[in-house]
């Protein structure tokens, strides 16, 4: 789209800093992901899911970021969409935050936690679509914004081994506390 459409130079200067942005924790998620080890320490753990979320996110809002190639060439400003994209896809990530915590962090997890954070998910779901039916479009551009809704999901689903990564993290360092020895 980008060659095709010829939008070199058209594009707004925010969206190229976020494609550099994006290739870059790209780049950097392939060397995790590569290196293939598990290391259960602090450090690594939280760069770890940092670097997952971060990712995971990025694509997320590169699908979204499709809206913004099929307009520029038409001359519309789409910055504050795309900051509302950004900030729902945020409070998506927030909601997220919330369950996984819940879950994986606590020894009893709560209930109405958990529902909080769906009905903040959903809202979050129910913004992008808001979102997606006000914005300016040429030939449909706008159902980028809907597929990313998908997009979130998945990438939301495959966050789990994150966290999963984090609860083991967890558990060692409890064991170690309490003396458990394998």
């Amino acid at each position: 789209m980008y060659f095709y459409g010829n939008l070199q130079g058209k594009l707004p200067i925010y969206l190229d800093v976020f494609l550099i942005f994006a290739a870059v924790v790209f780049i950097l998620m392939y060397f995790q992901e590569k290196s293939g080890e598990v290391k259960v320490e602090k450090s690594n753990v939280i760069r770890y899911l940092t670097l997952n979320v971060v990712a995971g996110y990025s694509m997320v809002l590169l699908v979204a970021s499709i809206y913004v190639f099929g307009v520029a060439g038409y001359g519309f400003d789409v910055f504050n969409y795309w900051l509302g994209i950004i900030l729902m896809l945020f409070v998506s990530w927030f909601a997220l935050f919330l369950f996984y915590k819940n879950e994986f962090d606590s020894e009893n997890p709560n209930k109405a936690v958990n529902v909080i954070a769906i009905i903040i998910k959903l809202s979050a779901f129910g913004g992008l679509f808001y979102i997606r039916t006000v914005v300016p479009n040429t030939a449909d551009e706008e159902k980028f914004i809907t597929l990313s809704i998908l997009i979130n999901i998945a990438v939301d689903l495959l966050l789990v081994r994150s966290y999963f990564n984090y609860a083991l993290y967890k558990s060692v360092k409890k064991d170690i506390e309490n003396g458990v020895d394998d």
